[in-house]
């Protein structure tokens, strides 16, 4: 639990993703490497992620596995930080916030990343794929895969430019397993990319949202 969200331990998997698609009549893409039903689902954009939360939402409601005033949604930047072990981040958006601790990795503080790191590109000895969820050693609090596997879409956007006009780019974080560079695997670090965008390193994971009173905004 991260205060008054409740984070999944693992990012949404084929499995899930796939129950989805077949409930709204979408196709989960075929994909040019195997996948096991316990992979992270890719090729899903933020506006998939976004669909597949108000899902999961209507659907645990009208099965009474959640109350009325909880809803699934993507994580936000800044709950994302919190739970990759970035508590002290300054900066009230996510690209004041981007990149600006350093040398901080969700494995820790060493580089390159130690064996079991994760599922990434500078630690594999074969060409890279996906990996089952849960493969690797869990963080601090109990999360999976928070570095590397997939990048995780945030529900935040991420502003390009300084004008009034400039465009609003989707967040991603994480890592995934095409990862190598140094940079990209802090932390702190943003990846801003289209909210369209599908690609076979993108993924997400959940929250589950609960309000005080009254409903919750699926956003």
């Amino acid at each position: 639990p991260l205060g008054d969200v409740q984070i999944s331990i693992w990012e949404t998997r084929v499995q899930d993703y796939e129950a989805f698609c077949r409930a709204t009549g979408r196709r989960y893409e075929s994909l040019d490497f195997h996948q096991t039903p316990t992979d992270p689902a890719v090729k899903v954009s933020w506006f998939d992620a976004v669909a597949f939360c108000k899902w999961l939402t209507e659907k645990e409601h009208n099965e009474n596995l959640i109350e009325d005033r909880q809803a699934y949604r993507l994580p936000t930047d800044s709950e994302w930080s919190m739970a990759v072990g970035l508590a002290n981040e300054s900066g009230s958006t996510p690209e004041l916030r981007d990149g600006k601790i350093k040398n901080e990795f969700p494995w820790g503080k060493q580089w390159p990343p130690p064996n079991g790191a994760g599922n990434y590109a500078v630690t594999q000895k074969r060409g890279g794929t996906t990996m089952p969820a849960g493969t690797f050693k869990s963080n601090s609090i109990g999360l999976y895969d928070l570095g590397g596997n997939v990048w995780e879409w945030c529900l935040d956007t991420y502003k390009g430019g300084s004008s009034a006009t400039s465009r609003d780019w989707g967040v991603l974080r994480g890592g995934s397993w095409a990862t190598s560079n140094r940079l990209e695997l802090q932390s702190s670090y943003r990846n801003a990319v289209d909210r369209n965008e599908r690609d076979v390193i993108y993924g997400f994971r959940c929250v589950l949202a609960t309000k005080p009173g009254g409903d919750v905004s699926d956003q």
